[in-house]
C-alpha cells in the first residue's frame, strides 16, 4: 500500500468525495452510496474526477476549469436563479465563512428549495436544470448524498449557532419568538418527551423554538432551537435568549403569554432589551388597578369597528396597558368584561 504524503494527509476532503492513487499521482473523486439487492445493502460507488491534489491544493480537472466561464450547451432555468444570486452575496461569505467544506450544498439547497418549495427528493432534478449546475458544477442531491448532506450538517450545531448569532447582532430591529410542537410516534427521536402542546394534547413531542427578525422592509427567521417535549416554553425563551447573545439597547422582543414570568422579564432587562409581552388575565400586576366600568379608562378607540378602551398603568421601569373589548364584555355571561393585559419596558 502507498504511503499517503503529508499534503494528501492534510487535504480537507470535502463530504460525498474520495482520495485515490493512480500511476503516481493523487485525485480527487466524487463519491456515493447505491444500494446493492445482491449484497443486501450499500456499496461505494465513484463518480467523476473533481481535479489532482498536489503540494499547492486541489488542481481541479479541465473540465471544473471550463465551468468558470460556462457556456450553457442546453436549456436551463436562469431567471428566478440570478434574482436570488445577485442579492444574496452576504449569504454565501456568511456561509462559506462558518460551513467551509459544505457552503456549495447549502446554499444550492437552500436556493431551490426556496424557489420551487420542493422536497429533498426533487432537489437533483431542480438542480440539473438550473444555472446552479454551472455555476456550483459536481455537486450531488442523489438520495443517499443528501442523507450524509444532512447528516454531516446536523452535527455541526457549534458552526450553525456561531452563524445565527452573527445574524441576530446584525441589526437592531424586533425580535419575534414563537414555539412550535411537533408531535412524533417514532421511538428513535430522542428529544420526544411526553409534555402539553397548544391543544392539551399529551403525547410525546418535541419543542421547537423560533427568534424572527422584522424591522424596515426585511423579515426572516435568525435564530432556531430544538428542545425536549417536557420543556416549558418558559423556560427555552430564558436559554434561547442567553444562547443567541441578543444583546441590543434598541432592540424590542415580541413573544406571546407563553413566554411570561418574573425570571425572563429580569433577564430581558439584564440584556438591556426592550419588551412586548400579553400577560394573562387576573395576573399580579393588574390586582387592584382593574376598572369597575368603562368609564374608568382613560382612553377609548375603535378597532375593526369595535369600541375598544384602554388604561395604562405605570409601574417600576414597565407599563401595562390595559384593554377592554366592549363587545366581548356584552358576551361574558358574569359581565366582568374580558380584560387583555400586556406589559411592555419603559
Amino acid at each position: 500500500m502507498v504511503e499517503k504524503p503529508n499534503y494528501v494527509l492534510n487535504f480537507v476532503r470535502p463530504v460525498n468525495t474520495e482520495i485515490k492513487y493512480i500511476r503516481g499521482h493523487w485525485y480527487l473523486y466524487e463519491r456515493s452510496n447505491v444500494y446493492d439487492p445482491q449484497l443486501g445493502r450499500s456499496r461505494k460507488k465513484s463518480g467523476k474526477i473533481l481535479g489532482s491534489i498536489t503540494e499547492q491544493g486541489l488542481v481541479p480537472s479541465r473540465a471544473k476549469r471550463e465551468c468558470v466561464n460556462p457556456v450553457l450547451n442546453d436549456v436551463v432555468e436562469v431567471g428566478a436563479i440570478n434574482y436570488v444570486y445577485q442579492r444574496t452575496d452576504w449569504l454565501r461569505s456568511r456561509l462559506q465563512k462558518y460551513f467551509p467544506d459544505l457552503w456549495e450544498h447549502i446554499y444550492v439547497a437552500a436556493v431551490i428549495r426556496a424557489i420551487y418549495d420542493c422536497r429533498f427528493r426533487r432537489l437533483q432534478l431542480h438542480y440539473e436544470d438550473s444555472i446552479l449546475s454551472y455555476l456550483y458544477p459536481g455537486l450531488s442531491f442523489m438520495p443517499n448524498a443528501v442523507t450524509e448532506f444532512l447528516n454531516t450538517l446536523g452535527r455541526m450545531r457549534g458552526a450553525i449557532r456561531s452563524y445565527m448569532q452573527e445574524m441576530v447582532a446584525e441589526h437592531e430591529r424586533f425580535l419575534l419568538f414563537d414555539g412550535h410542537r411537533l408531535l412524533s410516534a417514532s421511538h428513535t427521536v430522542d428529544n420526544a418527551e411526553y409534555g402539553y402542546d397548544s391543544k392539551m394534547r399529551y403525547k410525546p413531542q418535541i419543542n421547537l423554538l423560533y427568534m424572527f427578525t422584522l424591522g424596515g422592509d426585511i423579515g426572516y427567521p435568525v435564530y432556531y432551537k430544538q428542545y425536549l417535549g417536557s420543556t416549558l416554553d418558559v423556560s427555552a425563551f430564558s436559554d434561547i435568549l442567553k444562547e443567541s447573545t441578543a444583546y441590543a439597547d434598541r432592540c424590542t422582543v415580541v413573544a406571546d403569554k407563553g413566554f411570561a414570568s418574573d425570571g425572563d422579564f429580569t433577564l430581558l432587562e439584564e440584556c438591556g432589551l426592550n419588551y412586548v409581552i400579553p400577560l394573562k388575565r387576573g395576573n399580579r400586576f393588574v390586582k387592584g388597578h382593574v376598572p369597575a366600568s368603562p368609564f374608568g379608562y382613560g382612553e377609548a378607540f375603535s378597532f375593526n369597528g369595535r369600541g375598544i378602551h384602554s388604561l395604562t398603568i405605570k409601574g417600576e421601569g414597565y407599563n401595562i396597558h390595559l384593554f377592554l373589548d366592549t363587545d366581548l364584555l356584552a358576551q361574558e355571561i358574569n359581565l366582568e368584561g374580558r380584560q387583555h393585559f400586556l406589559l411592555s419596558s419603559l
